[in-house]
């Protein structure tokens, strides 16, 4: 099984490592790592990406009701890093997926980082998450109003697709943290 190592080439806008914008939105969710793993899977994204400046004080991890983690950024991530972050802890390297369920939704508001296709897109709330069933392990899909994107990592092109292939899973976390915050 592929695990990752594609990550290394997109470019979603070329943002560097935080637009040092402290009162960004990013953050993903996820549900399915227990603490330790999660700790070692950050550990080796961190190593991955060093080199773009990358670190540990660059991640804050959260624990909150119903099993959820949160990840938000202190000094902002790029756009690109961002879609790397949540494939790859749908993806990780040396962890054996076969008797999980992972879940991961990323949650942002669209900038020109994100390199969006139409500029009316711009100042949006999205969902970057990997689809159920996914075979090809290098993309995201983006939900963006009632509109579905697929930016594959091999072309950094957003292409429009009429299938969403959002699981049941994905729905529920979004729904629980959506409840969370009310």
């Amino acid at each position: 099984m592929k695990t990752g190592g594609f990550l290394l080439f997109l470019c979603l806008g070329c943002a560097a490592l935080g637009a040092n914008n402290p009162a960004n939105d990013k953050e993903v969710l996820l549900r399915g790592w227990k603490p330790e793993e999660l700790t070692r899977i950050l550990g080796r994204f961190v190593e991955i990406y060093r080199d773009r400046g990358v670190t540990t004080s660059d991640l804050q991890i959260q624990a909150i009701p119903r099993g959820i983690t949160r990840i938000t950024f202190p000094r902002d991530i790029s756009a690109d890093l961002f879609a790397y972050l949540v494939n790859y802890l749908h993806y990780p390297h040396d962890f054996d997926l076969t008797s999980r369920f992972i879940t991961v939704a990323g949650k942002t508001i669209l900038s020109a980082d994100f390199g969006p296709p139409a500029k009316e897109m711009l100042g949006r709330n999205a969902v970057f998450y990997v689809p159920a069933d996914d075979q090809e392990h290098d993309l995201v899909f983006v939900r963006v109003n009632s509109a579905t994107y697929q930016i594959s990592f091999t072309d950094n092109m957003w292409k429009r697709v009429s299938d969403e292939r959002r699981s049941s899973h994905l729905d529920k976390l979004l729904e629980e943290v959506s409840s969370l915050q009310k």
